[in-house]
């Protein structure tokens, strides 16, 4: 089964339900899940991969009830930025190279301003 990317905060826009339609997604993809078991046309006698396709299914549900309780807090980081923290996309050297740019950009100017006669 895909992974499920799903968050609770994403049923928060409606708090009255929010809960509610979670779990509803939670036991979707688990009755999903155990029908493609149901489903399968190879029998399988392996005992490890059977009680590892019911631990799989167990454990989203476990994690389900652990998020709906609270437990556990599935909202995506990168929602909780402090304030006040510079977020720095360049290195120290691109900082460097920069300034050294501009500098020599400033001086070329200045030089072409003392030769220019317009």
């Amino acid at each position: 089964l895909y992974p499920d990317d799903t968050r609770i905060d994403f049923f928060k826009k409606d708090p009255e339900t929010a809960y509610f339609q979670y779990a509803r997604h939670k036991a979707l993809r688990i009755r999903d899940r155990m029908e493609e078991f149901l489903g399968q046309t190879t029998w399988s006698s392996d005992p490890v991969a059977l009680a590892r396709n019911l631990k799989e299914a167990a454990a989203e549900l476990e994690h389900g009830v652990d998020v709906i309780t609270g437990v556990v807090d599935d909202s995506v980081p990168f929602y909780r930025e402090k304030k006040d923290v510079e977020i720095r996309t360049k290195s120290i050297k691109d900082d460097a190279r920069e300034v050294e740019g501009a500098e020599l950009l400033q001086a070329g100017s200045s030089a072409m301003k003392g030769k220019s006669k317009l």
